[in-house]
């Protein structure tokens, strides 16, 4: 990682591997990202998929068999019937009830991949090549979110690391919020573990209802990455990143990027401990 710091004589600094760790998904507070070295991966002919299921479940099953089964996999999003409703592209070419999967594998898993719909009473929809342009991708994450507030902004989300066992968080929330609630899932590895993240939405009842749904969700064993907050700590782990805020007084020593974000950073003013100069107002 190539940085430049925000001081009177701004510096060059190159970065590697540890060293750009406290960089890493901290919102611009700590430093001016200006390149990227990646190692690349071999080139594969990825395909995507838009694949109808009967219903969450089912596809929560299915999507579990494609990921156990070791196949060449860089994408798979669930999503119930509501969000399908929502998100117009998901319908497809021959629109069904039932949820939706997006999946993308190498093209040469095709054959089993299309075994296990089989198996699973699943419906291929749309198969073609991965591209930049269109890609089915784009309706994935929290491009989703998007596509359904632009439908109906009452919807609000949550983000949400799923325990192993997901199905139980499912059934509970359902019960708890009923209509107010549409799932969509998304496959990931965390901690060398494969797991599912959660990116429901919510109906947006003020913020009382919000905060029961997340207190519901941590008792039942979820990570919650609160995107209602504002602070980078809040959002993700919940604790202060010594490291992250280390970075900073080295290469933004007055506080100037992206203030506020970084509360280790505004604790550290609070204890005395504070930057060079004022922090900018917003």
């Amino acid at each position: 990682m190539e940085i430049v710091t925000v001081e009177p004589q701004p510096r060059r600094h190159q970065l590697m591997g540890a060293a750009a760790a406290p960089l890493n998904h901290a919102y611009g507070t700590n430093g001016i990202i200006v390149t990227l070295t990646m190692p690349t991966a071999p080139l594969r002919r990825w395909q995507e998929l838009l694949v109808a299921v009967p219903g969450l479940e089912q596809g929560l099953d299915l999507a579990d068999q494609l990921r156990r089964a070791a196949l060449p996999i860089k994408e798979l999003s669930l999503y119930d019937q509501r969000i399908v409703a929502l998100v117009r592209p998901l319908g497809g070419a021959a629109h069904s009830g039932g949820g939706r999967l997006i999946a993308v594998v190498a093209m040469e898993a095709m054959e089993t991949v299309k075994t296990h719909l089989r198996r699973h009473k699943a419906q291929l929809l749309a198969q073609r090549p991965q591209t930049v342009a269109g890609s089915l991708r784009e309706l994935t994450w929290n491009h989703t979110t998007l596509h359904a507030r632009a439908a109906d902004p009452a919807w609000t989300y949550l983000q949400l690391l799923l325990p192993p066992e997901p199905a139980a968080v499912l059934q509970a929330l359902n019960r708890q919020q009923g209509d107010g609630m549409a799932w969509h899932l998304e496959a990931v590895r965390s901690g060398g573990e494969s797991r599912w993240a959660a990116l429901p939405l919510l109906r947006w009842n003020g913020a009382a209802p919000l905060a029961a749904v997340m207190e519901t969700a941590r008792n039942l064993g979820c990570t919650l990455f609160n995107p209602h907050v504002i602070t980078v700590e809040d959002g993700g782990v919940g604790v202060v990143d010594g490291d992250q805020v280390q970075a900073k007084q080295a290469y933004d020593p007055a506080g100037l990027l992206n203030p506020g974000k970084l509360r280790g950073w505004l604790e550290r003013e609070a204890s005395g401990q504070g930057a060079a100069g004022p922090l900018m107002g917003g």
